[in-house]
């Protein structure tokens, strides 16, 4: 519905556009109205269309009481509509459901922040209030919630038990820079004229001091300086800020419109028009742009910045004043470039439709997934969980960040802060209704229109922690995950201690593999709420991620003792413990995953794999076949499936087994050489098939390498010892290539090429022994007796009593009459393990004569 609303709008637009460009054309003379004009153009009026919703929405709520989601859009509603006594009665029903189902304790309080901004927007401050303080018997000493009452008490004039507040939610969190903002606020109040500009800086001052890397500290400074008028140190602050983090959009309007002020253009403009380019200028940035065109005589484009201005802040009345009067000024020329570029202008507008009408579908087709801006999903909702690798997690259970903070609370000016401000500060209480106007033109799919509102929310109430989410979450929608992060840091920035911010921040740094940066935030999350679990899960997949496995599987245990039936944090806690060798704990894990989730094949595929290594082929099979039933095209269940069914000889079935893998994934080149394996035993001409493609999608697919070597050695192929060479180069396989490549020269009396591959299977460090005896016979072959009798030497004191060692000892020594001692003592050492040795008479036989000739 949203694409058609935007399509229809848009359409209605241009056909608009051309009516008032014939009217100036065929009645030049009829006086207009260009801003009555350009309303028309961009009607903002939009409460019809929610007074219909909700009262759909109060008859389903009829049909289907006490559903959550439904009440809470209804709320949103009543409080857009400033119908705050029926906005304060369901959120109380809210409260009341949530509070019978046990849900969440930050849910809870959320809703209660809601509450009290309605209460307070029908004058009864009190209630509001003692639902803060109920909130804050709930959620503890939160600073922010301790700063929103600060706020309240300013708003009732009750200055002096809002410093009080103020200064225990600075000792609660020295860095929570709104608590010192407000503070400010608090003591300019109660302060003499005298002492205003003095108290105004001072906590300002000790924000500074306290968090010295802060940018929004400096920023609130020159807020400070800004009252006290003092415009040196209000700029010294800003370009403070600004050296701190040059990109900081907040800095750089604020700059700009102190260097308007200043007459200093030149830089003013290069910071306006930079905006612009980065299409976060507000209607101040185009007004300040206008108003430098102005100063420079270009009227036709001070005309456009303010009604691009205008366009975003139709009720500043300054802003009509100005236009009004430059219009009137060029009026007549005005109306003579558009009757002379009436064409143009038309084709224009129809180009402008389109385009905004494409990109509305494309927004809304984007926002139909019921997954969140991140891609992942929660597993306990019923949602699919990705399958793992061999070697990584099950599960990624990261927070739905876009759907939450526009609909759950984050980025939705109602928790009361705005509203308490908004009846001392107007531009607060309009920057709540910009919030309002983004969140609808976001549900009706047209999302750039949303975030324009959203940074407009921003620019006239840039403290706002929830504007900033607001806007993330939107971005987020956008997948533009850059400037999604960088409203989410923000909103952090401003508000520290919101656990939700810090997650969602958390998981785009995760999306964008920044595991380190992502572990930070999700640890901050759960500093602000050491009982938010899914924060806590999410430190243990960065840790996870990040290669500390002990923290992980710490973290995994903690979250599952918080949130016992949490399918994801035992899957995951069963593959470390898998991937760590503690198949025990694993499979305790594993099997409490598949009971919460007996439908998911990853935990059956998992401890397949486990029973698989532990050689218990029947519970192997049974488990893997069980993952292949659930989800047939799993990406490794079927694979190890056909290990399974090799290690009992049941070659038919794990031909199957890899067949059904490769329907999948038949680009996968060590199924291509299991196939190839399977293959050989009943189609020669197959296996050599498969045994190709898997080398020539992996070069480094050493086992297929060798399969096809010792194939072509069969067949006395000349091709063989090309392909044991690969073999041995490639990444896989490399003892097996090595030995089989030495094994393969020593055959065709390469005698130097064998102990040269001999040699590097034993550098594998695997079965040294078997390789050291043929290494040793090799070198035997080409004379060389003392390095032989050097490289078993190496082995005895591991194998004390190996008799072919001890043989092939006594006989390599025996060939010196130095070493003589050494032959005898390793000869009588086999007759003593092995009397009854078959060549035990002429063991004795060389060992009296040893002995002769060592008398002699």
């Amino acid at each position: 519905m949203g694409n058609k609303k935007s399509s229809r709008g848009a359409v209605s637009v241009a056909l608009f556009t051309l009516l008032v460009i014939f009217s100036l054309i065929v009645l030049p003379g009829k006086e207009k109205d260009p801003l009555t004009e350009l309303l028309s153009l961009n009607p903002d009026n939009q409460s019809d269309i929610r007074k219909t919703e909700l009262a759909s929405l109060l008859e389903l709520n009829a049909l289907e009481p006490n559903n959550i989601e439904t009440l809470q859009r209804i709320a949103q509603l009543q409080s857009d509509l400033s119908l705050w006594d029926d906005a304060a009665k369901t959120r109380a029903q809210i409260i009341s459901l949530l509070q019978k189902k046990n849900a969440e304790k930050n849910s809870i309080v959320e809703e209660m922040r809601k509450l009290a901004a309605a209460y307070e927007n029908v004058g009864e401050t009190e209630k509001a209030r003692e639902v803060l303080r109920s909130a804050r018997d709930l959620a503890g000493d939160s600073p922010q919630l301790i700063t929103d009452e600060g706020r309240l008490l300013l708003a009732e004039n009750k200055a002096k038990e809002a410093r009080t507040a103020l200064k225990k939610s600075i000792r609660l969190a020295p860095n929570y820079s709104e608590s010192y903002r407000q503070l400010s606020r608090a003591e300019r109040k109660l302060a003499k004229p005298s002492d205003k500009a003095r108290k105004t800086l001072e906590p300002l001052q000790d924000g500074v001091r306290t968090n010295p890397g802060s940018v929004e500290s400096f920023l609130n400074l020159a807020e400070g300086y800004r009252k006290n008028n003092d415009p040196k140190k209000e700029e010294a602050a800003l370009r403070r800020a600004l050296a701190m983090q040059p990109d900081s959009v907040e800095a750089r309007k604020r700059l700009a419109a102190l260097l308007v002020d200043q007459k200093s253009d030149t830089e003013a403009r290069q910071i306006l028009e930079k905006l612009k380019a980065e299409n976060r200028l507000d209607a101040d940035g185009y007004a300040q742009l206008a108003l430098l065109d102005e100063r420079q005589g270009n009227t036709r484009s001070a005309l456009e910045h303010y009604r691009q201005a205008y366009l975003r802040d139709s009720n500043n009345s300054e802003l009509e004043k100005r236009y009004r009067a430059l219009y009137k000024s060029e009026e007549a020329s005005l109306y003579e470039r558009l009757a002379k570029s009436s064409g143009q202008s038309s084709s224009a507008s129809s180009d402008q439709v389109s385009s905004e009408s494409t990109s509305n579908e494309t927004e809304t087709s984007n926002q139909s997934s019921k997954t969140s801006g991140t891609g992942a999903v929660v597993a306990a909702s019923g949602k699919k969980v990705p399958a793992s690798s061999l070697e990584g997690s099950g599960s990624n259970l990261l927070p739905e960040t876009s759907s939450t903070m526009l609909n759950n609370g984050q980025g939705i000016n109602e928790s009361g802060s705005g509203s308490r401000a908004s009846q001392e500060d107007p531009k607060k209480s309009k920057a709540e209704d910009l919030a309002r106007q983004s969140r609808e033109l976001a549900q009706s799919g047209n999302l750039t229109s949303a975030i324009a509102k959203a940074s407009e929310a921003i620019s006239t109430d840039p403290k706002n922690a929830e504007h900033f989410s607001l806007r993330a979450s939107l971005y987020e929608k956008q997948k533009n995950y850059d400037a999604a992060l960088r409203d989410y840091l923000k909103a952090a920035e401003l508000n520290p201690n919101s656990p939700e911010t810090w997650y969602a921040a958390g998981a785009i740094q995760y999306r964008k593999k920044e595991y380190a940066a992502s572990r930070l935030s999700f640890e901050k999350s759960l500093q602000a709420d050491n009982a938010f679990w899914k924060a806590r899960y999410s430190v243990a997949l960065s840790n996870e991620k990040n290669g500390n496995s002990k923290a992980a599987i710490e973290q995994y245990e903690r979250t599952l003792q918080e949130k016992p039936d949490l399918y994801p944090a035992a899957l995951n806690l069963g593959i470390l413990y898998k991937n760590e060798g503690d198949f025990a704990s694993a499979i305790k894990n594993l099997s409490r995953a598949r009971d919460l989730k007996p439908q998911a094949a990853e935990s059956y595929s998992q401890l397949g794999e486990i029973f698989l290594a532990k050689k218990d082929t029947s519970k192997a099979i049974d488990s893997l076949q069980k993952a292949t039933q659930l989800e047939p095209s799993h990406k490794t269940a079927n694979f190890n499936l056909a290990l399974a069914y090799l290690q009992v000889n049941k070659t038919k079935e794990a031909e199957g087994a890899i067949s059904r893998h490769l329907q999948t994934q038949p680009r996968d080149s060590s199924a291509l050489y299991m196939m190839g394996k399977v293959m050989l035993e009943k189609d020669v001409t197959k296996a050599s098939d498969y045994l190709q493609r898997a080398v020539a999608i992996n070069q480094d697919n050493g086992k297929a390498w060798l399969a096809m070597a010792l194939l072509a050695e069969k067949q006395n192929s000349d091709k063989a010892d090309g392909y044991f060479a690969k073999a041995a180069a490639a990444q896989g396989a490399k003892y097996e290539s090595h030995l089989n490549y030495g094994n393969y020269l020593y055959k065709n009396k390469n005698f130097v090429g064998a102990e040269k591959q001999y040699r590097n299977a034993l550098d594998t460090g695997q079965n040294n022994r078997k390789t050291s005896l043929l290494l040793a016979q090799t070198l035997s072959a080409q004379n060389k007796s003392e390095a032989a009798a050097q490289v078993l030497q190496k082995i005895a004191d591991k194998y004390p009593k190996d008799t072919q060692i001890l043989e092939q000892l006594g006989l390599l020594y025996s060939e010196n009459k130095v070493t003589y001692p050494a032959a005898i003592k390793n000869l009588e050492s086999l007759l003593t393990i092995k009397p009854g040795h078959p060549k035990a008479v002429q063991i004795r036989n060389l060992i009296s004569k040893m002995k002769n000739e060592t008398k002699s």
